[in-house]
């Protein structure tokens, strides 16, 4: 029965040559869409799906008209995540990232440019449990002056990453930091986007000490 469908879908084609063939690429078009938006709304959707408890995970923003003008971001006060965690019992935890790009950093003659350079709060892993892969989580940036690497960084400064735990690396100004644990470096399907090129150093001390609140 099959054979019988092919061969007169064949004669058909044969027959009207050119619209069939504009029904095939019609239709092979109209697949190739279906597929190709399949992707990308499986792909958006895979987004921070790696966190454990992601659906109790939000990112603040601000939505607010300043004057005339309407402000819509993502950049909010640095006092703002102690005040929420403060004022409303439903929030857990708040935790903030800086990103810094352009930092100089140094081992010895090992010298780079890091582009993305990001600084947080002590209890960043609380909320975002990266897969520390050398030194504890727990302590890892519970200290000042310390550094969490991504393996890729490690394996560029030190070459074997098991040897980067308690190394001193400096910041461009000359401040010492301890590496005090190595994590896997970032999945592409994160929101924030610590190490593009896999280039990210995780310091351990409180932004309330580098901004002003």
């Amino acid at each position: 029965m099959l054979v019988n469908y092919l061969l007169i879908s064949f004669r058909n084609l044969k027959k009207n040559f050119g619209i069939g063939i504009i029904n095939v690429l019609g239709l092979a078009i109209g697949v190739g869409c279906v597929l190709l938006i399949t992707l990308y709304v499986v792909d958006e959707l895979s987004y921070d799906r790696q966190w454990n408890n992601h659906n109790y995970i939000y990112r603040v923003g601000v939505d607010a008209l300043i004057g005339n003008q309407d402000l819509k971001t993502v950049r909010t006060p640095s006092i703002l995540s102690r005040t929420i965690v403060a004022e409303y019992p439903e929030i857990q935890s708040a935790t903030r990232l800086l990103h810094t790009p352009n930092m100089l950093v140094r081992y010895g003659d090992i010298v780079f440019n890091e582009q993305n350079f990001m600084w947080v709060d002590t209890n960043f892993f609380d909320i975002f449990p990266l897969k520390v892969l050398y030194g504890n989580p727990k302590t890892a940036l519970k200290d000042d002056h310390t550094v969490v690497m991504t393996l890729d960084n490690a394996v560029k400064f030190f070459g074997n990453p098991a040897n980067a735990l308690d190394k001193i690396v400096n910041y461009e100004d000359g401040t010492p930091y301890r590496v005090s644990g190595v994590v896997e470096n970032p999945s592409a399907n994160c929101h924030f986007h610590y190490g593009y090129a896999f280039d990210v150093f995780i310091l351990g001390m409180e932004l309330a000490r580098i901004l002003a609140e």
